[in-house]
């Protein structure tokens, strides 16, 4: 098993980069697969703290709600196949949580999606023409 400090770690890519493709002579697809995973490894996402209404963008991959000041809505962004969004509820209180979508596109089959108690949480996925739970 890989140990991921050594593939995240920026200061050892160059090394792991000479190790990759030296070993991979001549074979430019797992080359880049590999190479594409370390990068994944090492990939890091915005995360966004909403306490109000949002709309969210493709850029953020980690939401973190807080509904204590009221009730929420948080607003998928316009289907893009590929999107993935991690969705946790932070806050205790009976103020209500919802995910919709900005239209007729579903999740899972229905138009919202609730998150009922603290710190329960979702991923969503996209692809292309509707969102799912995953």
């Amino acid at each position: 098993m890989s140990d991921p400090y050594i593939l995240s770690n920026p200061a050892l890519a160059p090394a792991i980069d000479e190790l990759v493709t030296s070993s991979l002579a001549g074979n430019e697809v797992l080359e880049q697969a590999i190479q594409d995973r370390i990068a994944e490894l090492g990939q890091t996402y915005e995360t966004l703290t909403i306490t109000a209404d949002a709309i969210l963008v493709s850029s953020t991959r980690a939401v973190l709600i807080d509904a204590a000041a009221g009730d929420i809505t948080a607003t998928l962004p316009a289907l893009l196949d590929g999107d993935v969004f991690d969705i946790k509820r932070l806050d205790a209180t009976a103020n209500a949580v919802t995910i919709a979508t900005p239209g007729a596109e579903t999740i899972d089959g229905a138009v919202t999606l609730l998150i009922p108690s603290q710190y329960l949480s979702f991923t969503l996925l996209c692809d292309g023409t509707s969102w799912y739970l995953i």
